[in-house]
């Protein structure tokens, strides 16, 4: 399914983890299964700032800070929109090593591009290629971090529990190329405070900062 292959936590990965009796319909229910990982990686999305998977992304140049002198040439930059920045496709543009920031000399006419985000731990540069959008994709991203790939799984795992208590409405969720209707918790898509909770204790040097 493409949906999958846009999410970070594989179906295996999830079932290895201990869960609750309620949540046994992980272990056999694809579907079920399948969309507890969508929502959860959705929620993380919104949390974080950004998609975490890898994706192409565009954003414009005004600088947030600079200029910036950096082997004696000046240079503004900007904060990148998504994280990390695998790689950048405006001519004369250049990421930090933690891929937070885009320098630039002379702003770019038509704004800055780049690929940016995680792959999964299954997946290589030509299955990435393969998919909607990632064709000029050069780089192969970073495997995505085990503390967020944990913190997916807890809050797929979250996600499913309170599935089955009842409290369900559809949700569209943004896969970046597309969109997926799931039913899940209300109100997961906005966030709830114990996943989100978890997501601050776990994940918080993943986050974009609030302005």
């Amino acid at each position: 399914m493409a949906d999958l292959d846009r999410i970070l936590v594989t179906l295996s990965e999830l079932r290895a983890r201990d869960f609750s009796e309620a949540a046994a319909q992980l272990q056999t229910d694809d579907t079920f299964a399948e969309d507890a990982l969508i929502m959860a990686q959705g929620m993380f999305a919104t949390w974080a700032g950004y998609d975490p998977f890898v994706h192409a992304e565009a954003q414009d140049y005004h600088a947030d800070a600079g200029p910036y002198m950096l082997g004696g040439v000046r240079y503004a930059y900007v904060y990148a929109a998504a994280r990390p920045v695998v790689a950048v496709t405006t001519d004369a543009v250049y990421a930090t090593t933690d891929g937070g920031r885009l320098y630039y000399g002379t702003a770019p006419t038509s704004g800055l591009s780049y690929f940016a985000g995680w792959r999964r731990n299954d997946q290589n540069l030509g299955a990435l290629q393969a998919l909607p959008g990632l064709s000029t994709l050069t780089v192969a991203p970073s495997v995505v971090p085990l503390e967020v790939r944990s913190a997916i799984c807890r809050a797929a795992v979250y996600a499913a529990l309170h599935s089955l208590t009842g409290w369900e409405n559809s949700v569209e969720i943004d896969m970046g190329t597309a969109t997926k209707t799931v039913t899940g918790p209300k109100p997961m898509n906005a966030g709830l405070p114990e996943v989100e909770a978890l997501f601050d204790l776990t994940c918080g040097r993943y986050r974009i900062p609030r302005l």
